[in-house]
């Protein structure tokens, strides 16, 4: 049937309901399904119906691949990102980006985290990591990075970070981790940090600036610790 032929078949039809509109729509060339108003109504609010859950669906959907992946790269414990944060692309970005500026890392270790853990229990241990996570936390700027590098280590990558802004962040979270209260309730003693520092540049790269960071840490160690190490 040819277009023209189709349309005066159209025209020719009577509706079923003369006191109403009526209209057609084609399900294919040679026939015509008629709608009373109200019949096409529902059909078009069913459709954009269907269309709405579709949508919804397909949002809680991306909201949960979201959260997983998110979930594989933060710590459960401390609030904070695990190393996985840190994968290839991450590294090649920081190393890029070291030419137009400076990115500080701090490398922190709790003192004698050990003795904790044999003399108060790992609970007492746990939380004392999750206090750490917070002070780290609030010490951040949106642009910062807080790590959970394993065990009682932490890892915090400052971006566009002077050395003397650098230096008061490592010492506020120094201070304010010894000061803590809930800490010296649960030990009735203070607990330390000992801190090692390094800065990422034109001549030095993310793993040489962490390999650096970790040598700094250590010589806090052998120095009494408690000590935050910006210089060899």
């Amino acid at each position: 049937m040819l277009y023209s032929q189709y349309v005066k078949e159209c025209a020719s039809r009577q509706p079923i309901y003369s006191d109403h509109s009526a209209f057609f729509l084609p399900l294919g060339i040679d026939s015509l399904v008629h709608y009373e108003p109200v019949t096409a109504t529902r059909y078009f609010l069913s459709a954009f119906a269907l269309c709405c859950i579709t949508l919804v669906l397909v949002n809680i959907q991306e909201n949960t691949n979201r959260q997983l992946r998110l979930k594989t790269v933060k710590d459960d414990l401390s609030g904070l990102f695990n190393r996985a944060i840190l994968d290839h692309n991450t590294i090649e970005q920081i190393n890029l980006a070291r030419n137009e500026r400076s990115d500080y890392l701090l490398l922190i270790d709790i003192d004698h985290f050990k003795k904790i853990n044999d003399n108060f229990g790992h609970s007492t241990g746990d939380e004392i990591l999750v206090i750490l996570g917070d002070i780290l936390n609030a010490s951040m700027r949106d642009s910062d990075l807080a790590i959970r590098w394993g065990g009682e280590e932490f890892l915090v990558i400052l971006q566009r970070c002077p050395s003397v802004h650098a230096q008061k962040i490592a010492n506020q979270i120094r201070i304010e981790f010894e000061q803590n209260e809930r800490i010296l309730q649960l030990l009735q003693r203070p607990a330390t940090l000992s801190i090692g520092t390094a800065a990422t540049s034109q001549n030095l790269m993310f793993d040489k600036a962490l390999s650096l960071a970790d040598s700094r840490l250590y010589k806090a160690k052998s120095q009494g610790r408690n000590s935050v190490v910006f210089s060899d």
